[in-house]
């Protein structure tokens, strides 16, 4: 059977710190599995509703430089992997600023990899 894959833009492996922030108020530390500029998949303690709205805090580091990135997301869908809740999300509202980090750090990333 054929895959669909219904992403925008294609996603990167990365190991990367998180704090979603909730709706309540609490904030729960995770990791990033992968990344695009439009999303990313998130290694999370517990599995999360589709549709449910997070806000997440990230830092991406370049060649000399650190970016803190708060962003809005959608929860798309959710898996059990290996014992682990992955949660795949859209971000949303994404200003200039922060996409063109993201664009960087990726570009970034792609350059490392192919040294």
């Amino acid at each position: 059977m054929e895959s669909t894959n219904k992403r925008k833009h294609p996603r990167l492996s990365v190991d990367i710190p998180v704090k979603i922030h909730l709706s309540g108020g609490d904030v729960v530390n995770a990791r990033f599995a992968d990344l695009s500029i439009s999303g990313a998949g998130i290694v999370y303690p517990m599995p999360a509703d589709p549709g449910v709205m997070l806000v997440i805090q990230f830092q991406l580091f370049g060649d000399k430089d650190r970016y803190t990135i708060n962003v809005k997301a959608q929860v798309m869908h959710n898996f059990l992997q290996h014992n682990e809740y992955i949660i795949g999300v859209k971000f949303i509202g994404v200003s200039e600023k922060q996409r063109s980090r993201l664009i960087s750090y990726l570009a970034y990333l792609r350059k490392l990899r192919t040294q």
